[in-house]
């Protein structure tokens, strides 16, 4: 039987490579506490028969939901509020205008989570552009992503960073704790499962990509990776929205700092 942090260091292992998820040995506390959830999901009564079921069984469902298990999904609506000021500004600056095409704004979304991003970025650009943007909205995980197809949220939700004028404004009570988002603003949205590790990304270029606090937990190597396959994805001089713990600085030379309201976001060159 294999010792603790052996088995801990299969799966810190086997999550990086599937999505460049890393845990360092001091995080495993965390890896522990998510991975004996999905034991118990799997009707095993501990990480050690967790392990030898992966050993035997390494199905793409089960693999697909250990990656689920160990991302972060920690979200809530307008998060760095901000950012999505410096956006409405973004979106009526002559350069964006002179991109878009069809007077339509392209907005990538890239690891959405729950939904409350790209919803957020509906609201805030339905507040100044009406019906001329579309968002594409992406992540590795199928379970959050039905949640934000759903646009459906509870009390507990809707009380984190939604203000009571956009709630009463874009949202519906459809149950006794549940929330529903207004048909004009989900219907903006578009959702699809993506890994950022995968070769494969959209084919359509956009004018503004929002890929916050993914970087964080991607090793130099990773983010680098991501970061090209990216500007690849922007059209000329569109721009990249990071976290705000996150950089471009020192791993690609594509970007180039850009202030806007006191936020900061990087212009591909």
């Amino acid at each position: 039987m294999p010792q603790r942090n052996e088995v801990l260091a299969y799966f810190a292992d086997l999550i990086e490579r599937e999505s460049g998820i890393t845990y360092a040995d001091h995080n495993f506390f965390q890896l522990e506490n998510r991975l004996e959830t999905l034991a118990k999901f799997n009707n095993c009564n501990s990480i050690d028969e967790l392990y030898h079921l992966v050993k035997m069984k390494q199905s793409s469902s089960l693999l697909e939901s250990i990656v689920d298990v160990s991302t972060n999904n920690e979200t809530l609506f307008f998060r760095d509020e901000k950012m999505f000021t410096a956006i409405q500004e973004l979106v009526k600056s002559p350069e964006i205008e002179a991109m878009s095409v069809g007077g339509r704004l392209n907005i990538w979304s890239a690891a959405c989570s729950t939904g409350q991003e790209p919803i957020s970025l509906s609201i805030a650009l339905n507040e100044k552009l009406a019906s001329n943007y579309s968002i594409f909205a992406t992540d590795l995980s199928k379970r959050v992503l039905d949640t934000a197809k759903s646009g459906i949220y509870s009390d507990l939700q809707m009380s984190r960073g939604l203000s009571e004028h956009f709630k009463d404004k874009h949202f519906k009570m459809i149950a006794p704790n549940q929330w529903k988002v207004n048909e004009n603003i989900h219907s903006r949205i578009s959702y699809a499962q993506l890994n950022l590790k995968s070769p494969i990304f959209p084919d359509e270029k956009f004018h503004l990509i929002l890929c916050r606090n993914v970087l964080l937990y991607q090793r130099e190597n990773a983010k680098v990776e991501i970061l090209k396959k990216l500007s690849s994805c922007l059209v000329k001089n569109g721009f990249l929205i990071l976290g705000s713990g996150e950089s471009t600085l020192g791993l690609s030379s594509c970007f180039q700092q850009y202030e806007v309201k006191g936020s900061f976001l990087y212009r591909l060159i």
